[in-house]
């Protein structure tokens, strides 16, 4: 009877160890998951505040862009250039900045679209020619992020181009130059100087986007710095001098920036339209504002171009050089 009662004891006293054991383990439970919700939350806080810091650093760097475009030479006034975003711009609490001082201590931007050489940007990093490094600094929930756009203008690669076919005739010498300044600087009797092209300059083409026939046809004394590229095929007459490198390309890929809908710079019935006569000569041929040819237009002489719109329904010759 006794081995029974001591059993029963022992029995007893194995299921409260149990119990005992299973309550430790859900109490650890319970506090591993308050734990867990805890970091979760405190992580999905955080990711927020990383998300509002962010978007306001890319709302400041987009109109950093949108002004420099705009106005190129803004931010080159280190001291005095800069774009602020707050409350009225942004989100509640949200605030943004882009600074182009590189002496302030703080992540700056720098402008270098109006110069031809590579200068050293924010952390070292290389802007290029014509371009711009924008950093711009957005804050939310006193957490910062950064954003950064290298921003490039291409620069033109054909002296002279066409989707149709481009004929070159005469005394002509294709390359480019980056200021009118420099142009007259360059011109003597009448010609340019070609001695005064600086080499980097030299590097453009003549090109046709034609696909058919001839579309790219080169005459008379004509000196490329490049190369004369053709959708089909090229055809040479007179003496055609190819410099540093240039050569022939027939029947090739180009790329030719193209206008999908040209009837609507059509400047027709706009005040201010000049209507131009079939065969244009002038002692100047200096055209500004809206100008409009119904059918072919020739030119005999120079064109020079000053903020003009030509447009011209057919064919235009030019007997000339061209400028502006």
């Amino acid at each position: 009877m006794k081995t029974s009662i001591n059993k029963r004891k022992n029995k007893r006293g194995a299921g409260m160890a149990a119990v005992l054991v299973i309550s430790m383990v859900i109490l650890g439970f319970v506090y591993l998951a308050s734990d867990t919700f805890i970091k979760l939350t405190f992580f999905n806080q955080s990711m927020r505040v990383q998300r509002f810091s962010s978007a306001a650093a890319e709302s400041a760097a987009a109109t950093a862009v949108s002004q420099i475009l705009s106005e190129p030479t803004f931010g080159q006034d280190v001291t005095k250039d800069r774009i602020e975003l707050g409350d009225g711009d942004l989100g509640q609490h949200q605030t943004a900045y882009v600074q182009f001082d590189p002496d302030s201590g703080k992540p700056y931007s720098v402008n270098n679209m109006t110069s031809d050489a590579v200068v050293p940007g924010y952390g070292g990093t290389p802007v290029p020619a014509y371009g711009a490094q924008i950093i711009a600094v957005g804050t939310y929930g006193g957490r910062e992020a950064l954003y950064e756009i290298i921003l490039v203008r291409p620069g033109i690669t054909h002296a002279a181009a066409s989707s149709g076919q481009l004929i070159l005739d005469g005394h002509n010498e294709a390359a480019s130059i980056k200021t009118t300044e420099q142009l007259a600087q360059m011109t003597q009797g009448g010609l340019v100087d070609s001695d005064s092209v600086e080499d980097k300059l030299r590097n453009t083409t003549v090109a046709s986007g034609g696909k058919t026939g001839e579309p790219l046809v080169l005459k008379g004394d004509l000196t490329l710095y490049g190369d004369a590229i053709s959708g089909a095929g090229i055809r040479r007459e007179g003496d055609i001098k190819f410099l540093h490198g240039g050569v022939a390309k027939a029947n090739s890929d180009v790329e030719i920036p193209t206008i999908d809908d040209i009837e609507a710079y059509d400047p027709q019935g706009l005040d201010g339209t000049t209507d131009l006569n079939p065969t244009y000569a002038d002692s100047n041929n200096l055209f500004q504002g809206r100008n409009r040819a119904q059918g072919d237009l020739v030119i005999n002489g120079d064109l020079e171009i000053d903020g003009a719109l030509i447009y011209v329904t057919g064919n235009r010759t030019v007997t000339g050089n061209i400028k502006g």
